[in-house]
């Protein structure tokens, strides 16, 4: 039965064309486990590892967590002191297991651990958001781990519509919203599928691997960060 099961998924992903290097974004999760110890890194390096306690959002974004270390230690972080979290998510959301033809060699953000992605951990990263008046600092869950060098895209909390139960590789469904940073810039960028197409040149604006592309879509939205990723990613380092 799984000999069938895997043979069918390998005879559907093919047929529909999805290419075999494609890569996948993450799914996104809104809550995290408190019966497994998570993980941070601080902006100054220094590593926290414990139990989490509290977790504070604004606008559904991570802004503050509150961890107590194996130590017995009480950290209360505020997202501008915390460089990464790492946490699985609760019981109620899985990691779903999807086939992976791809498996990043090469496109790995080096500063992200790899070791807890692969034990189905989260990772959320503290970026800056820019506003009309204001600028947030928060704790968005990067969205393509294993191919995020020099270029990451981060869920949008609230801006992700459900795909259905199964997840496509380098296929976007429906989701609508995500953030990305590409290269040394400072502040993450607001991308969207209505304005993708017209904002695609802008958007990986010096990376000809990209631009080449003769009809962008929203659909390939994946597979243009993964190209992004492995030709230009190591440019911008």
């Amino acid at each position: 039965m799984k000999l069938f099961l895997t043979t069918f998924f390998l005879f559907l992903f093919i047929g529909a064309g999805v290419p075999l290097t494609a890569q996948n974004f993450t799914k996104d999760f809104q809550s995290f486990s408190r019966k497994k110890p998570v993980t941070v890194v601080l902006k100054t390096g220094d590593k926290v590892e414990g139990d989490l306690k509290k977790v504070t959002r604004k606008k559904g974004m991570v802004t503050f967590i509150m961890i107590e270390s194996t130590g017995g230690k009480e950290y209360n972080l505020p997202a501008a002191k915390v460089s990464q979290f790492y946490a699985a998510p609760s019981g109620i959301e899985k990691v779903a297991k999807v086939i992976n033809f791809s498996n990043g060699e090469g496109w790995f953000d080096p500063n992200v651990d790899r070791n807890l992605i692969n034990d189905g951990y989260l990772v959320l990263e503290s970026v800056k958001i820019k506003g009309k008046k204001k600028t947030m600092t928060a704790l968005l869950q990067l969205a393509n781990p294993e191919f995020s060098n020099g270029a990451k895209v981060y869920h949008m909390p609230g801006g992700n519509k459900k795909t259905g139960s199964m997840m496509i590789p380098g296929v976007t469904g429906t989701t609508a919203y995500f953030y990305v940073q590409l290269g040394t810039a400072r502040y993450v960028t607001l991308v969207s599928k209505v304005r993708y197409k017209k904002e695609f040149e802008d958007i990986f604006k010096g990376c000809d691997a990209v631009l080449n592309v003769d009809k962008p879509k929203w659909k390939d939205f994946s597979n243009h960060i993964l190209t992004y990723s492995e030709a230009c990613g190591s440019e911008t380092k």
